[in-house]
């Protein structure tokens, strides 16, 4: 009862969407995993309304997501890492030439998407409709080394997390572009329902996912 009180033993469940786990979560889970060998973390992939929905009806401890939707107010949110959105075209499109793209630039070509609901998704239509545009998209897959697969493959372009664009980049041919809107860079958050209820091993999962940015935050005031 003590171990499992310490928080030394336990199970949290983590639901995460596909961005925050494939950009920021495989690091601080091996190590947390290596420091607390008798805590399993079971890790869960949402869109990010699901994530939020997860937690706030205890089917998660923790939640890394996008804050698209308005948040449930028994739940306790905290800002996490950001990224920022790319376009990825195949070598030889016309907009392989370019450096920086804007949205009438991605409008006027096919796209290959994300499943329906993914947080790029929803972030592209909104700003296609906020200009009373259109998208065609072309194609939808479930990851993002599909959709890369498909744009190397002259299908179309799509917008990713640049990281992700980066990394795939190494391995299939895809020019990267940066896109040049507001929207491109997005902000995600944690959220729990309460830290002070949360089991002992979710206290402690939280608090080390947490540190970095709080550690990082504290250098930032310091004169």
């Amino acid at each position: 009862m003590e171990s499992f009180s310490s928080g030394v033993r336990g199970l949290v469940r983590v639901c995460a969407s596909m961005s925050a786990i494939t950009q920021f979560l495989s690091e601080p889970l091996r190590s947390f995993m290596d420091e607390h060998p008798n805590v399993q973390v079971q890790l869960e992939e949402r869109l990010s309304p699901m994530v939020v929905k997860a937690v706030a009806e205890n089917a998660a401890d923790v939640g890394i997501f996008l804050p698209l939707v308005a948040m449930p107010p028994n739940l306790e949110q905290h800002g996490y890492h950001s990224d920022r959105l790319a376009l990825i075209t195949p070598k030889g499109h016309p907009l392989s030439l370019r450096k920086a793209v804007t949205l009438p630039d991605l409008l006027a070509h096919d796209l290959i998407g994300l499943h329906t609901g993914s947080a790029i998704n929803i972030l592209l239509n909104r700003a296609a409709q906020e200009a009373r545009r259109e998208v065609n998209i072309k194609i939808q897959v479930t990851s993002f080394d599909a959709l890369c697969t498909m744009v190397s493959t002259g299908l179309g372009i799509a917008l990713l997390p640049e990281s992700m664009a980066r990394r795939n980049a190494r391995t299939v041919s895809l020019h990267i572009c940066r896109l040049d809107e507001p929207w491109a860079r997005r902000q995600f958050a944690l959220c729990v329902r309460s830290r002070t209820t949360l089991p002992a091993a979710a206290q402690l999962l939280m608090d080390h996912l947490l540190a970095p940015l709080q550690a990082g935050s504290e250098k930032e005031r310091q004169p």
